[in-house]
């Protein structure tokens, strides 16, 4: 496979005239992730992100969802400190 072949997930809409703005991205089926996450329990979109392994980008990949799951259910208001 080379770099041509390879499937286009970022720059997907790149080539559309439109493709730079919200209504073309949703007519593409963008925001269908975050709809689904929305409609879930919290506790369940913690333990699909923590089923795919998504790693932190700060340097040391800490597991995501490893880090959602210390926010205590029905504590409110909720904190989660990030560094950025």
């Amino acid at each position: 496979m080379t770099v041509t072949d390879a499937p286009k997930i970022v720059t997907s809409r790149w080539d559309l005239e439109d493709g730079y703005t919200f209504a073309r991205y949703e007519a593409t089926g963008g925001y269908q992730a975050i709809k689904a996450a929305l409609a879930k329990p919290p506790a369940d979109v913690v333990e699909e992100v923590k089923s795919a392994s998504l790693l932190g980008r700060g340097g040391a990949g800490f597991p995501a969802g490893v880090k959602w799951g210390f926010c205590p259910p029905g504590v409110f208001p909720r904190y989660l400190v990030v560094n950025g």
